[in-house]
């Protein structure tokens, strides 16, 4: 009866919508007692089913296409083998048994640990998952978790377990749980951390792609490739708290595209285009994701806009000036049913330091064509930037203007940027969205202070790099007091809105 109820529902939607499901599955996290219509099927019965439901849709002509998958318990390797007593051994009796691995097209599992957290997994658990499907020749499937919260930190975690999935896995589907609501942003619609994580990924790595195989030499980082043709997909995710060069090196009879198109994000640049690339060598931000992606039948192909048009500084005097620019024109989107003109919408403008980094000064993105430049200092060079946004959030390559600050009295020997420190003590990122990083603090204290001088964290520093978490605190500036050690110092960053 079950197995005619669930013929006559694929056969319905075939009717109503003129495609037929490509495959199902014929029960959802089956040893969770659910709120929904369901059944709890422990490994046994879930086989025992399979080999009924199978059997009766291989009989019928109308149904003999759809594939099966399962059977979607939680992704952890010892979970599905019998980790929780033989009813959760679902590798020994949808795998193992011949009769029953006849009728399954993928091995699925699901996200969590326990139908709720998320869990990324761990390589030599999607290692062992993969191993066993590709003995028996069948598919391996992720097909349900979600991205926690939208701040980076949450995240990066939730991108390195998509990493360890696709990379030692070996998983041709993937599923994020669910779009609607999540993906794009928060309920303001306004595009997050997720949305930069899903574009890197799900934008660059289309149906057909193949993973060919890449080797990594450097600690905490983690790369993979993927081809279809002429097209190629290469991602990488730097764990590192500095910056890392990484070399691509193509094996034994591989050619590499001439050039890539870089899309990064970081904790305060999401999914941002840097623009077209032919050099093998790369710097990598911390705590960075980087997708290099090449169209063999479109090189030039870009999912951003272009930068900001005819940038220029106006009413320069020693202290103050004005950035002025023109909007780019609209770039065309090929999209269904027909193409789209994507137009912009917004600009961020940011300013470079002497240690060549470069600080974020609108970190929400503004709509005019100008910004006010104020506290300059005379006869001084400055580099600013600035990336367009648009309609869709993507970010544009940058546009950079360097200029110096006239000067009548008391002018600089020299031409200088903006002072470097002499500190032992680093904090990065810096503005902050949820955690930044203290490095070289060992043995020393850290307070945190607002700017009315009152405490609102402590803590020891045991190691040369600890997490500073400032999650539920209000946007704005505070002081890190770090004591301790033959240290005294006074850091400033920038906390942004949650």
């Amino acid at each position: 009866n079950y197995a005619k109820m669930l013929g006559l529902y694929c056969k319905d939607y075939k009717a109503k919508t003129g495609f037929s499901p490509y495959a199902l599955g014929i029960q959802n996290e089956p040893m969770f007692n659910e709120p929904y219509n369901s059944a709890l099927l422990y490994a046994s019965r879930f086989a025992e089913c399979l080999r009924v439901v199978g059997a009766y849709f291989a009989a019928d002509p109308a149904l003999a296409g759809i594939k099966f998958y399962g059977a979607e318990h939680m992704c952890t390797y010892g979970g599905n083998s019998g980790g929780s007593g033989e009813n959760s051994n679902y590798i020994k009796y949808l795998l193992d048994d011949a009769a029953t691995r006849a009728y399954l097209h993928a091995f699925a599992v699901h996200g969590y640990v326990d139908g709720i957290s998320l869990d990324i997994g761990s390589a030599a658990d999607w290692s062992w998952f993969s191993q066993k499907t590709d003995s028996y020749g069948k598919k391996m499937w992720m097909t349900e978790t979600g991205f926690g919260s939208g701040s980076w930190s949450s995240m990066f975690n939730s991108a390195k377990g998509l990493f360890l999935a696709l990379k030692y896995g070996h998983v041709s589907l993937w599923t994020y749980w669910v779009l609607e609501d999540n993906l794009y942003g928060s309920s303001s619609g306004i595009p997050d951390a997720r949305t930069a994580v899903g574009k890197q990924f799900f934008r660059f790595i289309r149906p057909g792609h193949v993973q060919v195989e890449s080797t990594d030499s450097i600690k905490s980082f983690i790369s993979m490739a993927f081809k279809k043709g002429s097209d190629w997909t290469v991602m990488m995710l730097n764990e590192n708290s500095k910056e890392t060069e990484i070399t691509l090196v193509p094996a034994t009879g591989t050619t590499l595209p001439s050039s890539f198109h870089v899309y990064q994000s970081t904790e305060n640049d999401y999914c941002v285009y840097l623009g077209k690339t032919t050099s093998t060598t790369l710097k990598l931000p911390p705590m960075s994701i980087t997708t290099l992606y090449y169209n063999g039948t479109n090189p030039d192909e870009q999912w951003a806009p272009s930068p900001p048009k005819n940038v220029q500084v106006t009413n320069l005097t020693e202290t103050t000036g004005k950035l002025v620019w023109e909007a780019p024109d609209p770039w065309e989107v090929n999209a269904l049913p027909s193409k789209y003109n994507v137009g912009t919408n917004g600009y961020y403008v940011y300013r470079k330091e002497s240690t060549g980094a470069w600080t974020k000064l609108t970190t929400t993105a503004i709509t005019s064509l100008s910004y006010d430049l104020t506290k300059l200092k005379p006869g001084t060079q400055y580099t600013y930037g600035i990336r367009s946004r648009d309609e869709l959030y993507n970010i544009s390559a940058m546009t950079e203007i360097t200029f110096r600050t006239p000067c009548t009295t008391n002018c600089p020997d020299t031409v200088l940027t903006l002072p470097q420190e002499t500190s032992t003590v680093n904090i990065y990122p810096n503005p902050v969205a949820s955690f930044t990083k203290v490095y070289g603090a060992a043995g020393c204290h850290l307070i945190l202070c607002d700017l009315t001088g009152k405490e609102v964290r402590k803590m020891f520093c045991t190691g040369d790099e600890e997490t500073l978490e400032v999650e539920g605190l209000p946007a704005g500036v505070y002081m890190v007091k770090v004591i301790g050690e033959g240290k005294n110092e006074t850091k400033k960053i920038l906390v942004l809105k949650p």
